[in-house]
């Protein structure tokens, strides 16, 4: 995904500010944006020029949380733009990011880059 829009979270600014342990640097921080596929998978339900938005919880899918629904709290989670050890991901606060198509919602053409990261961390 080549980012295009990535907003700046509350954690986001205590990270930079020093006063969280949870963005220690060099982590690439941001876990709030939006971008257009560039690459996909052969079998994949997007296609390249899609504008998309994604969760910030990499979820493994088949742990017990996961099989329950409960995706946040996934025994094998990242979480995108973290440092905690545990669960540690590079953020969107880059060109691009590459994360797994099962975190990933496409937006309607209607909707702006700006507007939707917001909506699917509105909706989490």
């Amino acid at each position: 995904i080549k980012i295009a829009s990535v907003g700046i979270c509350g954690s986001d600014i205590h990270g930079y500010s020093g006063k969280t342990g949870r963005r220690i640097p060099p982590i690439i921080m941001g876990h709030e944006a939006s971008g257009v596929v560039t690459k996909v998978h052969e079998n994949s339900k997007l296609e390249v020029g899609d504008k998309v938005c994604f969760d910030s919880t990499i979820y493994c899918g088949s742990c017990e949380y996961c099989l329950k629904q409960k995706v946040n709290l996934c025994s094998n989670r990242k979480v995108i733009g973290v440092s905690c050890d545990e669960y540690s991901k590079d953020g969107a606060m880059s060109e691009y990011i590459s994360v797994p198509e099962r975190i990933v919602y496409k937006l309607n053409n209607g909707i702006s880059m700006d507007v939707g990261h917001a909506v699917i961390q509105g909706a989490s």
